[in-house]
């Protein structure tokens, strides 16, 4: 079984796994291998870009081309790539659970960051080709706390003072975003994949979200 988080930058994804998960306060913790993905070299994750997109082109020629020609899609492409190569090695473990971003989030950064002009028929077309968690583990709360989380929160490898990837975030590209996730959890639940949702509004409690857990995996 392989699980991923997925919730809008800032709303505690780092937080929750590194307490909950590495410092071990769930009680489920010893029944998952804890993965980071590895980065495979960037021919590797060219070729794998290049199959997706002439699968994605079968399925839908329109976004293969807007993928193929726009920087955001482009980007996008390598990230799943590497990220498709990387998950394809160990997705057959049992109870896997990623530390880092796995096949969703970067499409929520894309359009954060990159202005991914996404639709219904990019987003499936793409999901389509690609090996989904079998739970999804969903943190959020309320847009406007999360933004203001994001804002104020101190340097990490990829954010620093409401900037990601050296783009400043404003207040519509983050709605954006949180547009873009809200699509996706909702075509991946009619595509019966389980979610847990946690809500994230307080102070962590690493015990309801183990609890979420094992009433989603059984």
């Amino acid at each position: 079984m392989y699980l991923e988080f997925i919730g809008l930058s800032g709303v505690g994804k780092t937080e929750i796994i590194k307490k909950c998960f590495q410092k071990k306060e769930i009680d489920l913790v010893d029944e998952f291998d804890l993965v980071k993905l590895s980065k495979p070299k960037y021919l590797l994750a060219f070729i794998a870009a290049l199959f997706l997109l002439l699968r994605i082109s079968t399925i839908s020629f329109k976004s293969a081309i807007y993928l193929a020609t726009s920087k955001a899609g482009l980007k996008l492409l390598l990230s799943l790539g590497s990220r498709k190569f990387s998950i394809a090695r160990f997705s057959k473990k049992n109870n896997t659970l990623l530390v880092d971003s796995g096949v969703l989030i970067p499409f929520i950064e894309s359009v954060m960051v990159d202005d991914l002009l996404w639709d219904e028929s990019l987003i499936k077309s793409i999901l389509s080709i690609m090996p989904l968690p079998d739970v999804i583990i969903h943190v959020y709360t309320n847009e406007n706390l999360s933004y203001q989380r994001f804002i104020n929160r101190s340097y990490t490898k990829y954010s620093c003072s409401g900037k990601m990837d050296g783009v400043y975030i404003t207040r519509f590209k983050f709605s954006k975003a949180n547009k873009c996730l809200l699509f996706i959890l909702k075509h991946l639940e009619m595509k019966s994949i389980k979610i847990v949702h946690y809500n994230n509004k307080q102070q962590i409690d690493c015990q309801v979200l183990g609890d979420d857990i094992k009433s989603i995996i059984g």
